[in-house]
């Protein structure tokens, strides 16, 4: 990696708070309070990520789109509403750490 793209990534030492920040994620499902309808739109999102191999490669989908074959989520609404913790809770059940912008 670049020197110019470390910075804009992550700062210059001791300049200021960095801009991505990986942090281990501690709350569950068992933290969050939503709708029901929410939920099981969350607990559809966790099953796509954790067969993910299942529909992309075994299916055949990537033999079309070799580029491109992440999955991305999208969370909007007014502050307080349990974006952050609802990807943390992502994040735990899949064992993997939070990426914070």
């Amino acid at each position: 990696m670049t020197e110019g793209w470390r910075d804009l990534l992550f700062g210059t030492v001791g300049a200021r708070r960095e801009l991505v920040e990986a942090i281990t994620p501690r709350r569950t499902f068992d933290d969050v309070v939503l709708p029901q309808a929410t939920r099981h739109q969350l607990a559809y999102a966790l099953s796509l990520i954790q067969h993910h191999h299942l529909i992309f490669r075994r299916w055949g989908p990537a033999d079309r789109h070799d580029a491109g074959l992440g999955l991305a989520f999208h969370f909007a609404g007014p502050p307080g509403t349990g974006k952050t913790i609802c990807a943390e809770a992502l994040a735990h059940a899949l064992g993997r750490p939070l990426l914070v912008v």
